[in-house]
């Protein structure tokens, strides 16, 4: 490969937040974080080249994006996944969370249902539940080593929703939906006036499938859903706290900016657009080796843990760089599996966080060079033998 990915960065002795975090919990100096989603690989090198001559000019004043950074947005959005944006459609926010929290507070009312398809990523939940909105989850269903839509469970729960909020790809289960599946879910949210906030924070990160943005389903679906995108999964920049959320139709688009305005008008940060744009015109060639070295460590977990902890077992990944680890042969409770993986000196999220369907499982990052991999199953087998 071209560029490092075998790097540990930061290191075990870094003066990091990473390890600082690790040493807090109690952690020991020796393990690295599998449970935070931050990749563990060197940056891209244009990406420190334009962070480096950004504070050369020593102008961090109030911004916005520039043409450039359009210009390398819409370029990278067409080149990785043929879809088409117009820079009115695009607004800048502190991070995908703040922009699905714009979009709950623009788009529904106090006491309104959102739905989510659980288990995932549990600040959906926060958002909708700080908001005073209603979680409403449907379970997605486990078959043959891969989840599955409950489309009989989501079309009858959609009925009383306001708001639908899309994983895609789905963090933690590591699916790419497909396109019957999005068109299906379009179908269904059409009909019953539902809007979709389609959450593609992952959306560079697949290796087995084809990412497709939810406003290239169809015209009417471009026109109901929020697209919420970032560089920071794809290139490890999330202190840089930059995203883009696409709003196509203008009905839309208009209650949204209202909302956002209320909490800090449209100024963005200088140093993460510098950033956006430096890996969306540079970064093709790296996220390409990154993808295939994500893909070779997830072959290198599944293939041990049959080895080595055959008990366990694991979703088949298709995107992200999250494995998600099953460990019901332990026979724990959330509160015992938790203790267990602390015991074990191995930093993981409990999958309970991530709602229905969680229990028993673990999140994995496994965005690291793979000799930490290797060291995280040998780690797990050494705690299941022990315990």
């Amino acid at each position: 490969m071209a560029y490092d990915f075998e790097t540990l960065t930061p290191a075990l002795d870094a003066d990091s937040p990473m390890r600082r975090s690790l040493t807090e919990r109690g952690f020991s100096k020796n393990v690295i974080d599998y449970g935070v989603a931050e990749m563990k690989f060197p940056w891209l090198p244009e990406l420190e080249e334009a962070i480096v001559k950004l504070a050369g000019t020593n102008v961090m004043g109030y911004s916005g994006a520039d043409d450039e950074f359009y210009a390398a947005l819409k370029k990278w959005m067409k080149t990785r996944h043929n879809f088409d944006i117009e820079t009115e459609y695009v607004n800048q926010t502190f991070g995908v969370v703040m922009s699905i929290g714009i979009s709950i507070r623009a788009l529904t009312e106090v006491g309104d249902n959102v739905l989510i398809m659980a288990p995932v990523y549990n600040p959906f939940a926060q958002q909708i539940r700080l908001n005073k909105r209603n979680v409403v989850e449907s379970e997605l269903i486990f078959k043959d080593g891969k989840y599955e839509i409950d489309f009989e469970d989501f079309e009858k729960k959609i009925k009383d929703a306001k708001l639908f909020i899309l994983c895609s790809p789905h963090n933690p289960v590591g699916r790419v939906w497909k396109k019957w599946e999005l068109e299906k879910i379009s179908r269904i949210c059409l009909e019953n006036g539902v809007t979709v906030v389609s959450d593609e924070i992952h959306h560079d990160i697949v290796f087995d499938g084809q990412h497709i943005v939810y406003g290239n389903i169809s015209t009417e679906a471009y026109d109901n859903c929020v697209i919420c995108t970032a560089p920071s999964k794809t290139f490890n920049i999330p202190g840089l706290i930059v995203s883009n959320t696409i709003i196509k139709n203008p009905e839309i688009r208009k209650k949204w900016e209202a909302e956002r305005d209320l909490i800090f008008g449209h100024y963005t940060n200088p140093t993460g657009c510098a950033a956006c744009t430096a890996v969306y015109t540079y970064g093709e060639a790296w996220t390409d080796e990154m993808c295939q070295y994500i893909k070779e460590n997830f072959l290198t977990l599944k293939k041990l843990l049959a080895e080595k902890v055959p008990q366990a077992y694991m979703a088949d990944m298709e995107g992200t760089y999250l494995a998600w680890v099953n460990l019901d042969f332990l026979g724990l409770d959330d509160d015992g599996l938790k203790e267990f993986m602390e015991k074990a000196d191995i930093p993981v999220n409990i999958g309970s966080v991530y709602g229905a369907g969680g229990s028993g499982f673990i999140r994995v990052n496994i965005g690291c060079p793979r000799i930490y991999v290797e060291k995280f199953v040998d780690m797990l087998a050494e705690a299941v033998k022990n315990r």
